[in-house]
């Protein structure tokens, strides 16, 4: 059995609507946010390698006298 409203010849079907809105914003949102969410893991991954590359480049420097110019 539908759920829907006859006035005149007017016929409303309340299930479409909420299904749309679903679709256009409620998917959106899920999928931006699915995005953002990978984007953070990814800067944090890109920063954990630069940190390590500043370290080892730390340690490799620090028995290296500095050049007198």
């Amino acid at each position: 059995m539908k759920n829907t409203i006859e006035f005149d010849e007017i016929i409303i079907d309340r299930g479409e609507g909420l299904h749309l809105a679903y679709l256009f914003f409620v998917v959106p949102f899920i999928i931006l946010h699915v995005q953002y969410c990978l984007y953070v893991r990814k800067q944090m991954r890109i920063k954990r390698q630069f940190r390590a590359v500043i370290r080892s480049t730390k340690r490799n420097r620090k028995g290296v006298k500095p050049s007198a110019e």
